[in-house]
């Protein structure tokens, strides 16, 4: 016995859900739907097929352009499934659509830029006006913008996207926008979405020599500091930038007077804000705007590959072919080679 078709009814101009609903057959198990957009259901046209354990299937879920045109037939038909055995089709019925949009993105996202583009596939009708409307709440009640964007026209038929820019958007908001499209055939329904904007778009700084005291090259370390100043080193000095972005601090072996000597390899800031420079043979502070320094505790030059502050302030310098130094207390302690 092959099942008796509800849903669309025959002929169907306005169908709006994309709901394929049929009667049922005794002691049935599933069901077998096809569904193309020509009327000879076999397998030269290539039909869509799904198997399906109840009495309906939707359509939404597919984005062939032909299943959103209000323009184009749509065929189908149910055969039923009994302990795996085939029954006979049911007759081929047909319907269109109501005109709507497909393939809207973006369908969420956070973003952090104020303009967002929107897209949203065209069904083949000629014209199709298309309306957009963006609100700050979902039930549309906050309504920011509303517009039209008119497709095909010139009467050409074609599937294609359209775009829309929506600019002028607010930091740190919630958008909704729904799109809605219309043909001499009929009004569609809406398809919505939505997408947030963040905060505003962190902007780099650059610092080079062109608008700072820095070096052309040997920087080994940059240290942001919490009242926005910033630290760094280069091996030939120490450079700091005060909060207000504008004014410099250069500490080089010139503008220390002299106490500021090497080749400098590393830098730390504590907890107190005492800046700690490693260089090849000394390990120097500012303190009171004068550089101290302690040597460390062997004569020849080391190489420096980093350095390293713990929350009580002990400093530890790791060298290469030195092992480990710590400093606490004003006192120096060598782990690894050569003890």
């Amino acid at each position: 016995m092959a099942p008796a078709l509800r849903k669309p009814r025959f002929g169907e101009k306005n169908d709006s859900d994309g709901r394929l609903v049929w009667d049922p057959v005794a002691d049935s198990t599933a069901y077998v739907v096809q569904w193309s957009e020509y009327p000879n259901l076999t397998q030269q046209s290539n039909p869509f097929q799904a198997t399906v354990y109840g009495t309906e299937t939707r359509l939404d879920g597919f984005s062939n352009t032909w299943l959103v045109s209000a323009d184009a037939n749509i065929y189908w038909r149910v055969r039923a499934v009994r302990d795996g055995s085939m029954g006979p089709w049911s007759e081929v019925a047909r319907f269109k659509r109501t005109p709507m949009a497909w393939f809207v993105t973006p369908a969420s996202q956070n973003s952090y830029v104020n303009a967002m583009p929107l897209g949203w596939g065209i069904s083949q009708e000629s014209p199709v006006t298309t309306t957009i409307e963006l609100a700050t709440k979902p039930d549309y009640s906050g309504l920011v913008r509303r517009q039209t964007v008119v497709y095909n026209k010139l009467g050409a038929e074609s599937t294609g996207m359209s775009t829309t820019l929506l600019d002028s958007l607010q930091d740190g908001t919630s958008y909704f926008y729904r799109i809605q499209q219309t043909t001499p055939n009929g009004t569609g329904p809406f398809r919505q979405g939505s997408f947030a904007t963040g905060t505003q778009r962190p902007v780099w700084h650059y610092i080079n020599p062109g608008n700072s005291p820095m070096p052309p090259n040997g920087s080994v370390r940059v240290l942001p500091q919490p009242d926005g100043g910033v630290w760094i080193a280069a091996n030939s000095g120490i450079y700091y930038r005060k909060p207000d972005r504008t004014t410099w601090i250069s500490y080089t072996y010139e503008s220390t007077g002299k106490q500021l000597t090497g080749s400098i390899r590393d830098m730390a800031v504590d907890r107190s804000g005492v800046v700690w420079v490693a260089t090849e043979r000394n390990l120097f502070w500012l303190e009171k705007g004068s550089w101290q320094k302690s040597r460390y505790p062997f004569d020849q030059a080391v190489y420096i590959a980093s350095m390293h502050i713990d929350s009580k302030g002990t400093i530890y310098v790791l060298t290469g072919g030195q092992g480990m130094l710590r400093y606490k207390d004003k006192q120096w302690t060598q782990y690894g080679p050569p003890n």
